[in-house]
């Protein structure tokens, strides 16, 4: 009996090694998608030195440093989540999916925000900013549902699960207002993307800062 426990544990294991394997390609081939573009430069601008090169293109360096940022603290937030899990279902791997999907489609409004940027910038940076409310959703939709139905590791402090839950929640909230404020400033919208940005940057550190007020 105890031998078919330690079996399945193991055969559990490797099944979310499998998941979190899968994702983290998606992940990379999200990131190849806006390399791509990088890669087109040198041959559209053969008549130009490459400095030249870069400077009439740096809407496309843009896009990709932002693409590249977006995606990193997603995966960087989605990483953090599996160090927890330790159980998963069907519904959890839909849920996952579908963030991955979004992932996938991040580097359409990046692009098209980038490359917009000095004709139509409120435009673009609208449906950029609706994708990372879509990613806020879907990621506290992956936490809240991992923490209701008891797919994490039971060893570790409940009120730490409890912040980085909080955490998310407060993210759609933040995601939402700065999507109504890319309507009205894009100035504005950039700068409270890029806070959120640096402290999404580091989920473990702020869940602890939450997780100590949470304790208070």
């Amino acid at each position: 009996m105890e031998q078919s426990k330690i079996v399945t544990r193991r055969k559990n294991k490797s099944a979310i090694a499998r998941i979190e394997s899968f994702s983290d390609s998606v992940f990379g081939f999200a990131i190849t998608l806006m390399v791509i573009d990088l890669l087109q430069i040198p041959r559209l601008e053969l008549e130009h030195n490459l400095i030249d090169s870069l400077e009439i293109h740096w809407q496309s360096l843009l896009a990709f440093l932002i693409g590249f940022c977006t995606i990193l603290i997603c995966w960087i937030n989605h990483h953090h989540v599996f160090c927890y899990v330790v159980r998963y279902d069907g519904r959890f791997l839909w849920i996952n999916g579908i963030l991955l999907l979004i992932v996938t489609f991040t580097p359409l409004p990046t692009s098209i925000f980038a490359a917009f940027l000095l004709k139509e910038n409120t435009t673009g940076l609208i449906l950029f900013g609706f994708t990372y409310f879509l990613i806020s959703i879907v990621a506290t939709l992956i936490w809240n549902y991992s923490y209701t139905h008891n797919l994490l590791n039971k060893k570790e402090d409940k009120t730490y699960y409890q912040s980085i839950l909080l955490l998310f929640r407060a993210c759609i909230v933040y995601t939402l207002v700065a999507f109504f404020v890319c309507f009205y400033s894009s100035v504005a919208a950039v700068v409270m993307y890029c806070l959120m940005f640096s402290i999404f940057a580091f989920p473990h550190y702020f869940s602890l800062k939450v997780q100590r007020y949470l304790k208070k």
